[in-house]
């Protein structure tokens, strides 16, 4: 398992979903995600990084293009 992982490939919805359940798959329980591209003008990622939201803490790096998973309690 990785301790983190950056996610920078497809901008697609689809293709972000699939690079973020391998992520999860891959990723150490103490893990870290880090997305790059939110809030700009790929709409794939934030719309998929916003339902993200619903069932996982994630951090947004105010602004900037950055969203973050941290595998452990703050």
């Amino acid at each position: 398992p990785f301790d983190l992982i950056y996610i920078d490939a497809s901008h697609t919805y689809e293709g972000i979903k699939n690079d973020t359940e391998i992520s999860f798959n891959c990723l150490n329980k103490n893990g870290i995600i880090i997305w790059d591209d939110y809030n700009s003008h790929w709409t794939g990622v934030n719309r998929f990084i916003n339902e993200l939201q619903n069932t996982k803490q994630l951090f947004y790096l105010q602004d900037s293009r950055y969203v973050i998973y941290v595998g452990w309690e703050l």
